[in-house]
């Protein structure tokens, strides 16, 4: 699970200086910011599942040799509905139950799949510190938001 939290400290003289009502934009913001953040922990999770390389180098442990031997006899015999991947994982019913809740001033990201505790234990399905490249696109989020209310004249 991955909380990010907001804080609009820095940026309040130039919201000010913009008149944006900041408590109507916050929940639009942060409700934007969260299907982003889905979008990245999805493509983080599909990099890691077929043994790419994550964020920082960091790749998941390959799965062991029976649990491969078990998924391989299921998919034989047709009790799988997909395939394993590269690592072993069936990334379906994880992928499906990626989500995101927003609160006052965060947003959190999380897998709501009944196994995905124990997934996590073994190998981290959200990274714990939120990356660069997550945090440049969520900058990249709220300044279009504001870049789309001062082109459309909306103050």
């Amino acid at each position: 699970m991955l909380t990010v939290r907001f804080s609009n400290a820095g940026g309040r003289a130039w919201i000010n200086s913009i008149r944006s009502d900041l408590s109507a934009a916050t929940p639009v913001i942060l409700d934007q910011c969260g299907s982003k953040l889905v979008g990245l922990a999805r493509i983080y999770f599909d990099n890691l599942s077929r043994g790419r390389t994550g964020f920082s180098g960091r790749k998941w442990p390959a799965p062991k040799a029976s649990t491969v031997a078990r998924r391989e006899a299921l998919a034989r015999r047709g009790l799988l509905r997909a395939p394993p991947t590269v690592q072993g994982v069936l990334t379906g019913r994880m992928q499906a139950s990626l989500t995101y809740f927003t609160a006052a001033d965060s947003v959190r990201v999380a897998y709501d799949a009944p196994h995905a505790h124990w997934f996590n234990i073994r190998r981290r399905l959200i990274p714990t510190v939120l990356p660069r490249v997550w945090r440049n696109a969520l900058d990249y989020v709220v300044i279009q938001y504001f870049y789309r209310q001062i082109k459309d004249g909306k103050d």
